[in-house]
């Protein structure tokens, strides 16, 4: 299943509130591959349906990091992003910091604290170790 289409699908699923012009929706995936433009289309889709908005964004993060685009996901996550779904938690223990390292280095400088345990040959690994990132633990 794509990552992507599931997180669309759970905001249809709570049901925030009723949509009938999606354009706003539209812009923010077709601009998200530069700042400015995507800065834009957010407000844009704040104005018409501010309900979403965070929904949105967390749906942003998890396309900018798996495009790979550090430059627009460093913005997007200091912009604030409360929490982060499981789907991008899935995403980021595939993030290498030898094949991909701007985006890692993103991560390892983002408000992102990993939250799920993951396994190692001998006991269990914390996502912010795997990553290299030194978070303390909460």
């Amino acid at each position: 299943m794509d990552p992507v289409a599931y997180e669309i699908n759970c905001w249809i699923n709570r049901s925030l509130e009723p949509v009938d012009d999606i354009s706003a929706f539209l812009a923010v995936f077709a601009d998200r591959h530069e700042v400015d433009s995507l800065e834009r289309a957010l407000e844009q889709l704040r104005e018409k349906s501010p309900n979403y908005t965070s929904s949105m964004r967390k749906t942003l993060a998890l396309l900018l990091l798996r495009d790979r685009n550090a430059k627009v996901l460093k913005w997007l996550m200091s912009e604030g992003i409360s929490c982060y779904e499981s789907t991008f938690e899935d995403e980021a223990i595939r993030v290498k910091k030898d094949k991909d390292p701007e985006t890692w280095k993103v991560l390892k400088e983002s408000n992102y604290v990993p939250a799920q345990e993951w396994r190692k040959k001998g006991g269990l690994l914390k996502r912010s170790e795997l990553l290299g990132t030194h978070l303390k633990d909460h």
